[in-house]
């Protein structure tokens, strides 16, 4: 093999049977995350290569006992003049590393195998292999700040490492990999791999301990022929790092499970090295089937596994499937979930569109795009937006986008008078919205000591199970908060009612309101969280 050091082009050697790419990517503070510079294989030939395998390691000698790492690396083939952004669902196979220093547990590179095919690196398309990292300090809650990461120096002594010496401040939690690539005919019998990812991008989720399923991306094969499923590759960061996480993996193809997995949990003060190597699974998708993988995820504190923690967190499964042939069009395609705007909106008003989709679960999710036009993790920007009878985007709903010309905020009008539908997405921030109904004046925002304040405990969910929205408030009390119904017709509220008293632990803290909608019951439910955790309310017999 002919090696490539760092960034390389193929043409460097275009008779070599095999090349090895190798690099060890240093990475820089980009704020309290540290980030590699992307190294990058061109390749600048008329013909395809592929990559076989990744080994890959990251440098953690410089990591206190007492410290936590959590490490993402993603392998990425997208056309040259293309700008790379790890998170905007281009990546082919991300994998993470959560590391404590104060485990004796060895933690060494990690080989991923993509089988005897390998990905595509076709003419005049990159290969960039990236990674990213964060340091939490001991106490809950402290990850290093951006200058604490810049003042750590690099261990006094060099320190061998598989793929060298390290001496330098550089190399803290560099990145060092070695890549197999070989030209296509020299594999010719093996058909080339595709990956596609659910969800479809980075998301940021928090789970809710009453959610039937977490929201993933199903995939639809529209070839005329079947697909061939042959592994997976599995992406999971608890990026609130100090709680615990335990997490079930299920494969559906069509409506039947063919597998599931329970990786390994994650301890803040244990090691779970990678996702080792890519899942294997053979399986395969008819002509017009799905493919969905479904996960739930619970978090607690270490300490007491009982006590739910609802924290953010970060899941992707990357299914890998033979591509059927060598035309550009991917067999596996998305359905259920689509970009709004046209994938045209920009929410942040920087001159770039953000991504903001619109899943099967009724979830809006939106990201902003930083100054050069790199998309960053998507955060759901309103949740379950769906009732009994679907999500509200038939082809006879109108979703009319403008920019407010008071906050600058985009906004949405949404109606369907054949379905009597007609209520607003407003913008809280530049990726938050909230809902509203075209017509609120026989139930405004006022409490009933008549205050004009806007409330911000409130929920909107269809909490009776009649196909519109309704909206859930708490009058706030000593020990005690009241709970509000009001009834929704599609385009209104009609009517509201007090309905009953919520009292507990915690309480008497300022609640967070909650709706999720659950399919099983063709309704929302309703709960809140307070410091203690998070409480369900049976509304079934209170409206």
């Amino acid at each position: 093999a002919t090696p490539i050091i760092g960034d390389g082009f193929l043409a460097d050697d275009p008779t070599a049977d095999a090349i090895l790419f190798t690099a060890r990517s240093s990475k820089f503070p980009n704020g309290p995350i540290l980030s590699t510079g992307s190294s990058m294989l061109f390749n600048t030939e008329k013909d395809e290569y592929r990559l076989l395998w990744l080994r890959a390691d990251i440098n953690h000698t410089a990591i206190h006992a007492d410290e936590g790492v959590e490490s993402d690396v993603c392998v990425t083939v997208v056309p040259q003049s293309t700008q790379n952004s790890v998170s905007s669902g281009e990546e082919l196979f991300c994998t993470h590393e959560h590391y404590y220093g104060g485990d004796d547990k060895s933690v060494g590179p990690s080989l991923f195998d993509f089988g005897p095919g390998g990905f595509p690196l076709g003419p005049n398309t990159k290969l960039d292999i990236a990674s990213v990292s964060k340091i939490y300090g001991a106490a809950r809650f402290s990850p290093l700040t951006e200058n604490m990461v810049r003042s750590r120096d690099a261990p006094a002594e060099p320190v061998m490492m598989p793929f060298g010496e390290v001496t330098t401040s550089l190399d803290l939690l560099a990145l060092n990999f070695e890549a197999l690539i070989v030209p296509s005919d020299v594999i010719k019998d093996h058909v080339g791999l595709r990956s596609v990812r659910s969800p479809l991008r980075d998301r940021s989720v928090v789970p809710l301990p009453y959610s039937e399923v977490m929201p993933f991306t199903e995939f639809k094969n529209v070839k005329s022929e079947p697909v061939t499923i042959v592994g997976l590759g599995i992406f999971r960061s608890m990026l609130g790092h100090y709680v615990a996480g335990d997490t079930l993996i299920r494969v559906i193809i069509g409506d039947k499970e063919v597998h599931r997995l329970c990786p390994v949990s994650h301890r803040p003060n244990e090691v779970s090295a990678s996702f080792d190597a890519v899942v294997p699974l053979s399986a395969t998708v008819p002509t017009g089937s799905t493919i969905r993988v479904e996960h739930n995820l619970t978090a607690h504190w270490p300490e007491t596994p009982r006590v739910y923690k609802p924290t953010p967190y970060d899941l992707a499964v990357y299914i890998l499937y033979e591509r059927s042939d060598v035309s550009s069009d991917a067999a596996m395609v998305p359905t259920g979930e689509e970009q709004l705007g046209n994938g045209q909106l920009d929410l942040n008003n920087d001159g770039f569109p953000d991504y903001v989709d619109y899943d099967k679960f009724g979830n809006i999710w939106a990201d902003l795009t930083s100054p050069d036009g790199a998309h960053d993790t998507q955060h759901t920007a309103i949740t379950t937006l769906i009732t009994k009878k679907g999500k509200f985007n038939t082809p006879t709903t109108e979703w009319n986008w403008t920019r407010n010309v008071e906050t600058g905020l985009m906004e949405a009008r949404i109606r369907n008078e054949h379905e009597n539908w007609c209520f607003y997405l407003r913008s809280r921030t530049e990726s938050n919205f909230f809902f509203e109904y075209c017509d609120e004046s026989a139930v405004p925002y006022k409490t009933l000591l008549g205050s004009t304040t806007k409330l911000a405990d409130y929920c909107v969910g269809d909490f009776d199970g009649d196909g519109f929205m309704d909206r859930l408030r708490m009058e706030r009390g000593v020990i005690r908060h009241s709970l509000y119904f009001a009834s929704g017709d599609g385009s209104r509220y009609v009517s509201e009612r007090k309905v009953g008293i919520v009292k507990g632990k915690c309480i008497y803290e300022q609640p967070k309101l909650e709706a999720v909608y659950k399919p099983s019951a063709q309704r929302h439910v309703f709960g809140y969280f307070s410091r203690c955790g998070f409480f369900e309310v049976d509304l079934r017999n209170l409206i």
